[in-house]
C-alpha cells in the first residue's frame, strides 16, 4: 500500500484532475490497462489511474534498446510491452524510486531504485516524464522534493545500477560488507562506475545569478550577436570584474547558429588551460543568453598589433608557443577552434595569451571524423574550407602559419580587400615570406600553409608534437611555459583590474546599458532550445543567493 505524506492527499487528488494530459496513447480507457491496475488494487485503497501513457525506449544491461511502453499512475511506474498491454514486465511504486539523473546532451535518463536496480530509458518527452510526472506525484506521495541530478555525458550507462549489480550488491550487504554508493564520483563496491554532476537544474550546475547581480561598467567589445562588457558581481567585498559576453536569442536563432552557441558554452565550461578562457557563470532571459568569464585587461592581440605594425621575432614566438598548446589540448578533447585570429586572442595583465570566442568551434564524436561547414575569418581560412572539403584539425595549423605570419610581417599572407579574390590567392597563389623572416621562421610557416592537409605540420596523430619540436621553438621550455614561468618581453601597461584602456576607444565609448530586445522578436527568440545553458563554476563564489 502506498503511504500519502500528510496533507499530499488533497495535493495528489488536485494534480490527477488534470492527468489525462499526459495520458498521449488514451490509455486510460483500455481494458488491457485496467486490467494490469487492478492485479495490483489492494482492498479498502485507492483505485489506480493513469497518469502519463507512451512509447519509450528502455536501453539493457548490453546497451541494446528494447521499445517499451511507460505508464506512470498515481502510485506506480510501469514497464509494459508496446504490443501486449496486458503484459507487465515490470512495476515499481513512486515511493521506491531514489533519485534520477538526467543528460543534458541526450534523451536518456535513469531511474534509481536503491531497493532494487535501475531503469535507463530514453524519451523525447523526457522533462515532462521528470518534471511534470515523476517529481509531482513523488512529492504528493513522500511530501519532499525527487532528487535530480544532471549529466554533461550523452551515454549513461555508467550511472546504472543493473539487475547482475544489484544481485551482487544484496550478497555483499548479507555478508556484512559495507556497499557505497556515491553521487560525486568513483566507483561502488561491485565495481559500476558513478561518476555525477551533481547538479539541480536542466542547465549544467545551477546558477541563481542574473544580469541584475552585476553592474554593469564599460563596453569592451561588440559582435554580430550582441556585445561584451566588463561587470562587477554586486555586493562582492573583493572587487573581482568579469567579462560579460551578451547575445541575443533572436539574431543567433535567425542565422542558424543555436548548436554552435551551446556548444561554445559547454567548451568553456569543461576548459581548463593556461591560455584558453575560463567560464564562471551562464544565464539566461527570454531574449537574450549571458556568458560570464575572466576580465583579460590586456587587450585583444589585434589592438596591439595594428598598434606596433609587427611583432619582433621573439614576441611572436612566446605567442605562437602559448596558442599551439591551447588548440592542442582543444584538439585532445575532438575539438577544433576554428576561428583563430588576432581579435580573438587576448592579452592578461601578465602579457600571456587567452584564446575566446569558441562559437564557431566543433567536437567531434569518433576518431576520423570530419565536417564539411564553410566558416571562420576569410583571412585565415584553409584551403580545404573554402573548396568545400571535408576537414579536420588540421584547419587550426593552418591558421596558426596565418597568424605567424601575420604578426612577423604585418599582414595575412595572401591579404585582398576583394574577398573572392583573396580566396584564389588562398588556393593558388605562391607564399612569398619577406627576407627579414629568419629561416627557421620561414620554414615554420611553409610547413603549416601547405595546402594539402595530409601533408601539413601537425595534421598526424600526433598533433602538435612535431611543431613544438620544430627549430622555431628550440628555446621554449614547454613545461615552464605551460607553467606560465616564462616572463613575456611584453607586458601590457595595466593600470588596475578595471582599466580598459587596452580596449578600443570605438567599444569603451559606447552607452553602458543592457538594450531591452523588441517585442516583435520575441517570438524569434523562442524557437530554439537552449536548455543545458546555465551554469556556475563551484569556486566562482562561497555563497549562492536564495
Amino acid at each position: 500500500m502506498v503511504s500519502v505524506a500528510k496533507g499530499g492527499a488533497n495535493f495528489l487528488n488536485n494534480v490527477l484532475k488534470s492527468h489525462t494530459t499526459h495520458d498521449h496513447l488514451n490509455l486510460a480507457s483500455s481494458t488491457s490497462v485496467r486490467a494490469v491496475l487492478g492485479k495490483y488494487h489492494e482492498a479498502n485503497t485507492e483505485a489506480e489511474t493513469v497518469y502519463f501513457s507512451d512509447f519509450i525506449i528502455k536501453i539493457n544491461p548490453q546497451g541494446r534498446p528494447q521499445e517499451r511502453l511507460l505508464l506512470i499512475s498515481n502510485k506506480a511506474v510501469y514497464n509494459l510491452m508496446p504490443n501486449d498491454y496486458k503484459k507487465c514486465k515490470r512495476r515499481v511504486e513512486i515511493s521506491q524510486i531514489g533519485s534520477i539523473t538526467a543528460s543534458t546532451k541526450s534523451d536518456e535518463f535513469v531511474i534509481h531504485i536503491p531497493d532494487e536496480y535501475d531503469y535507463r530509458l530514453m524519451s523525447l518527452r523526457k522533462r515532462e516524464i521528470i518534471d511534470d510526472c515523476l517529481k509531482t506525484l513523488w512529492q504528493a506521495i513522500k511530501g519532499s522534493e525527487l532528487p535530480v541530478e544532471f549529466s554533461s555525458k550523452s551515454s549513461l550507462k555508467d550511472y546504472v545500477v543493473t539487475k547482475s549489480q544489484a544481485k551482487k550488491n544484496k550478497k555483499l550487504r548479507a555478508k556484512g560488507q559495507v556497499v557505497t554508493k556515491s553521487s560525486s564520483g568513483g566507483t561502488d563496491a561491485f565495481g559500476a562506475s558513478r561518476t555525477r554532476a551533481g547538479t539541480t537544474t536542466w542547465g549544467g550546475k545551477p546558477c541563481t545569478y542574473g544580469v541584475e547581480d552585476f553592474e554593469l561598467m564599460k563596453v569592451i567589445g561588440r559582435g554580430s550577436f550582441g556585445k561584451v562588457m566588463m561587470v562587477r558581481k554586486k555586493n562582492d567585498k573583493n572587487g573581482k570584474v568579469y567579462a560579460m559576453k551578451i547575445l541575443r536569442k533572436a539574431a543567433i536563432v535567425e542565422r542558424n547558429q543555436v548548436e554552435h552557441t551551446k556548444a561554445e558554452r559547454e567548451i568553456l565550461e569543461e576548459a581548463d588551460h593556461p591560455f584558453l578562457m575560463k567560464l564562471h557563470f551562464a544565464f539566461q532571459t527570454s531574449t537574450k543568453l549571458y556568458l560570464v568569464m575572466d576580465m583579460i585587461t590586456g587587450g585583444e592581440l589585434f589592438f596591439h598589433l595594428k598598434n606596433d605594425r609587427r611583432f619582433k621575432e621573439p614576441r611572436a614566438r612566446l605567442y605562437t608557443a602559448e596558442i599551439v598548446l591551447g588548440i592542442g589540448y582543444l584538439h585532445e578533447r575532438s575539438i577544433i577552434y576554428r576561428d583563430l585570429k588576432p581579435e580573438n586572442i587576448l592579452l592578461d595583465a601578465e602579457g600571456h595569451v587567452k584564446l575566446t570566442d569558441f562559437g564557431l568551434s566543433k567536437r567531434f564524436s569518433k576518431p576520423g571524423e570530419k565536417t564539411e561547414t564553410f566558416c571562420g575569418t576569410p583571412e585565415y581560412l584553409a584551403p580545404e574550407v573554402i573548396n568545400g572539403i571535408p576537414h579536420d584539425k588540421a584547419v587550426d595549423w593552418w591558421s596558426v602559419g596565418i597568424l605567424l605570419y601575420e604578426m612577423l610581417v604585418g599582414l595575412p599572407p595572401f591579404y585582398s580587400e576583394n574577398v573572392n579574390l583573396m580566396y584564389e590567392l588562398i588556393q593558388k597563389a605562391d607564399l612569398r615570406v619577406p627576407g627579414f623572416v629568419s629561416y627557421n621562421a620561414r620554414d615554420l610557416i611553409t610547413r603549416l600553409l601547405r595546402r594539402d592537409p595530409g601533408s601539413r605540420l601537425g595534421s598526424g596523430d600526433d598533433d602538435c608534437a612535431p611543431i613544438k619540436a620544430h627549430a622555431f621553438f628550440e628555446t621554449i621550455d614547454w613545461k615552464k611555459l605551460y607553467n606560465r614561468d616564462v616572463k613575456p618581453d611584453f607586458v601590457p601597461k595595466v593600470r588596475g583590474a578595471n582599466d580598459t584602456s587596452n580596449f578600443d576607444a570605438e567599444f569603451t565609448n559606447e552607452r553602458v546599458i543592457d538594450s531591452v530586445e523588441p517585442t516583435s522578436r520575441l517570438a524569434t527568440a523562442k524557437k530554439a532550445d537552449f536548455g543545458g545553458f546555465t551554469f556556475k563554476q563551484e569556486s566562482s563564489l562561497s555563497a549562492v543567493r536564495e
